[in-house]
């Protein structure tokens, strides 16, 4: 009786190959954040000029750059829903990455050549969550890249959430409140998942 071959292990890719698709898998990430960043801050400039009065007499909002009127109970049902799908779809797209940058990671840590892993990790490019995960900064920089990661993916957004929902109590809308709770409360089990399985 013969013998079934054994299965045959694919060759493990070397770091240098892996670095051109990390690089553009790093700067598309970079342009996703910054947008959903942008568009936080957008929604923190409408909410700061929002006033209690406003939102008791139903006056519309202004969009700011923009000047178009929304309805204002419109702007508070349907924005904290908006804002968690696209802050779950880039914790998704980060989580999906990090599996990359883990594997570029360990096969950074095969390399031999000290000059050449140096290489590698100076040629990164500039998005401070792949320094996180596979650069080996030391002391201050490593504690910066660590911050600038958790204040831009879990903090600013849900400070955002919670300031939309502070902002909107005043009205007194159980149906909308409870909502926004709901949203508040999965966000925050979404993020501390993506703590977990990047730490």
């Amino acid at each position: 009786m013969n013998a079934s071959p054994s299965p045959i292990i694919p060759e493990l890719p070397k770091a240098a190959a892996m670095l051109d698709r990390v690089r553009a898998e790093a700067a598309e990430l970079r342009s996703f954040t910054i947008t959903f960043m942008s568009l936080l801050l957008y929604v923190a400039i409408i909410i700061s000029s929002t006033t209690h009065e406003q939102i008791l007499r139903i006056d519309p909002v202004k969009l700011p750059l923009l000047g178009v009127d929304i309805p204002i109970v419109g702007f508070f049902w349907f924005m904290p829903g908006f804002l968690f799908f696209l802050h779950l779809y880039i914790l998704l797209q980060h989580y999906l990455f990090s599996q990359l940058a883990f594997r570029f990671r360990a096969a950074l840590e095969r390399e031999t050549d000290e000059e050449t892993k140096n290489h590698l990790r100076r040629s990164l490019g500039n998005l401070p969550f792949l320094h996180w995960l596979a650069g080996q900064h030391g002391g201050f920089m490593n504690f910066l890249m660590t911050a600038i990661t958790v204040v831009s993916l879990i903090i600013w957004p849900m400070l955002t959430f919670w300031w939309l929902q502070a902002a909107f109590l005043p009205y007194h809308d159980n149906t909308i409140v409870w909502t926004q709770c709901a949203f508040l409360l999965i966000g925050y089990c979404a993020a501390g998942l993506f703590v977990g399985e990047n730490s």
